[in-house]
């Protein structure tokens, strides 16, 4: 038997699901707009920015600098980021799967530069065996490609992996790629996305917590 085959990993999304960051994206998104004339206020916001194509958002809101627009959100995305805090029990979450001889990772859709500081900061980058970023891949989540790329560096097969994240993109990135899906919904983000909205893509399981999910990953040991 091929010893790969017996490791498990966990893949991780940041933003949302990792750290408590989504209300920063709101802001950014909610200034950028307006210093193109455009006022929305967070609903309109996540449902515009969060959910849509960006592209053809911006196309209809006549933004026609579109790389200017992503900048200006990333750059203040990324001042707020020494602000962001982890969801509680992240630290005992990810000590029990690894002392399980579970291997983790990072896929994000955001940018290293924007992640790996803040990882370091909470003192967890050393808990992660890989860490794939928006810049490491040519299409990021929905499409599977981040979540293939994680498997490939780990050398695990996808049926030995799970993918969990706070948004409908990871669910169905993950899908795609042929992992199983935990829908984090803890209640701090429920303002973004609702329980019953990552329930209807369908991912394997719904947690509200952290130990919920570690709940849910060692019990799929013994099943």
């Amino acid at each position: 038997m091929n010893p790969q085959n017996s490791r498990h990993a966990v893949l991780f999304d940041f933003d949302g699901t990792l750290g408590h960051s989504l209300p920063h994206w709101t802001n950014a998104y909610q200034e950028c707009l307006h210093s193109h004339g455009v006022t929305m206020d967070t609903r309109e916001v996540i449902e515009a920015c969060f959910v849509r194509n960006q592209s053809e958002v911006l196309a209809e809101l006549k933004i026609e600098d579109h790389h200017s627009f992503r900048e200006g959100v990333w750059d203040r995305v990324k001042q707020k980021m020494p602000l962001v805090e982890s969801f509680s029990d992240l630290q005992e979450l990810l000590q029990s799967l690894r002392a399980h001889s579970h291997v983790l990772g990072v896929v994000t859709n955001s940018r290293r530069g924007h992640v790996a500081p803040v990882l370091e900061r909470w003192e967890l980058s050393a808990h992660f065996d890989v860490f794939v970023a928006i810049e490491d891949v040519t299409k990021g989540k929905p499409h599977p490609e981040p979540i293939e790329r994680a498997l490939e560096l780990l050398q695990i097969p996808a049926g030995n992996a799970w993918m969990i994240g706070d948004s409908l993109v990871d669910i169905h990135a993950g899908k795609a790629a042929g992992v199983k899906t935990i829908a984090f919904s803890p209640p701090e983000n429920h303002p973004f996305v609702d329980t019953e909205t990552l329930r209807a893509a369908e991912p394997t399981h719904v947690a509200h917590s952290n130990q919920e999910i570690k709940k849910i990953i060692l019990s799929a040991l013994v099943a």
